[in-house]
């Protein structure tokens, strides 16, 4: 990629550098979705996100343990599927690919571990549920359909740059 950058137009290069901020941002946004709506009640979204869930409601895990192990695995298998995309579907795709696996993790970490930004997070949750402890079957459909919007869109923006969220 980098020896064609010097070829490439400025037009070339500014579609180029939006494409990868589109991958950023979409992301992002399905990191958000993830950590705010749909990890906090368990709602299985499948894909990566829904592993991650999957393990940590096996293991029956609460708290900052449970955003711990969603983070570690949601990681761990973007990795084994950043290097299967890395050998079967070219280099551009790739770098697309890793560039939304970290952002994703970090995206992750920074709205579960983050003083100020998970605060923020918190809220959105707690604007949706109230104070309960559990949240009603109306929470959890509103939560369900809030996470499947954000989650859509980030993945559409995502896949319109020619990237993959994993």
């Amino acid at each position: 990629m980098f020896k064609k950058w010097k070829i490439l137009s400025k037009k070339e290069k500014a579609q180029a550098i939006l494409k990868y901020v589109m991958v950023i941002i979409g992301t992002l946004v399905i990191s958000f979705a993830g950590v705010v709506f749909l990890l906090p009640t368990n709602i299985n979204s499948g894909g990566l996100s829904g592993i991650g869930i999957f393990f940590t409601t096996i293991f029956g895990l609460e708290g900052a343990n449970k955003e711990l192990v969603y983070n570690i695995v949601t990681f761990a298998a973007n990795a084994i599927l950043w290097l299967t995309g890395l050998i079967f579907l070219g280099k551009d795709f790739a770098m697309k690919t890793l560039l939304s696996t970290l952002v994703y993790s970090l995206g992750n970490a920074l709205f579960t571990f983050v003083p100020g930004v998970s605060d923020f997070a918190s809220s959105i949750y707690t604007l949706f549920v109230g104070e309960a402890l559990t949240p009603s079957t109306g929470d959890l459909i509103l939560l369900c359909a809030f996470g499947g919007v954000f989650t859509g869109f980030g993945i559409s923006f995502t896949f319109i740059a020619g990237g993959s969220s994993g």
